[in-house]
């Protein structure tokens, strides 16, 4: 797991943007990251966080609500119309999907990094650039048996690094 410290240095821009989608009171959202980093303190003392950008992520929109609730008593604010402004289950999906997204090239390039140089350009034309087997023979210079046992010994290597 993650050092606290480092989980609000990684985190703390990409919230504070996310916030923003929701508001343009800058000063509300710094007051509501810092209540979801002290509940993430107390936390993660106590439970372990499957996933910590669900739960910071997820945590910052409920707090931002919260707020709109609290106003919408005051001001007679509809927080129906407050949350339509922006549809923030989309933001979050996106946000997490192009985490999860950057997370999975890191360790592709990282398990690519195990090959060879001919499996390394083999795997990238037929997997990467979704060339077929013929086309990546005549890139290569090589006969389609060689080709086909050169993919398969790519993936062999690279499932065992996997592991």
């Amino acid at each position: 797991m993650e050092q606290p410290t480092n989980v609000y240095e990684n985190y703390q821009q990409r919230l504070m943007a996310y916030g923003l989608t929701f508001t343009s009171d800058t000063e509300l959202v710094k007051d509501c990251l810092q209540d979801v980093f002290l509940k993430f303190l107390q936390r993660c003392n106590v439970i372990p966080i499957a996933s910590i950008p669900s739960f910071l992520f997820s945590s910052l929109r409920n707090r931002i609500i919260d707020e709109f609730r609290r106003a919408s008593y005051r001001n007679d604010t509809s927080l129906d119309y407050a949350m339509n402004i922006y549809d923030y289950s989309d933001a979050e999906q996106s946000m997490i999907a192009k985490e999860t997204e950057h997370r999975e090239d890191k360790r592709v390039n990282a398990l690519l990094e195990c090959l060879t140089p001919h499996q390394r350009k083999a795997l990238e034309l037929y997997y990467i650039e979704e060339k077929d087997y013929d086309t990546v023979c005549n890139e290569m210079k090589m006969t389609y048996p060689s080709v086909r046992n050169l993919v398969y010994r790519g993936m062999q290597r690279m499932r065992a690094a996997a592991v």
